[in-house]
């Protein structure tokens, strides 16, 4: 991780059934219905009613604002 380094993301709608468990189906799962472009470092889901970010593919995702943290809702 390099704090200076802009990391490039691919925001997707969609999310887990189950988003509260974290179970190695969902690696398969992820693979086959979720792709990423070869450039982009990560895949954001979120939610397409609300605009909240639920989660990313293979990483915790959380945002700096003004000073302020903000993380993936869940």
């Amino acid at each position: 991780y390099d704090p200076c380094h802009e990391y490039k993301c691919f925001l997707l709608p969609g999310q887990r059934e189950n988003p509260t468990t974290k179970s190695t189906n969902w690696i398969s799962i992820r693979n086959k219905k979720f792709q990423k472009p070869d450039d982009v470092e990560e895949v954001v889901l979120f939610d397409p009613d609300t605009l909240e970010i639920l989660e990313g593919l293979s990483s915790n995702i959380f945002a700096e604002i003004h000073g302020k943290i903000y993380r993936a809702v869940g």
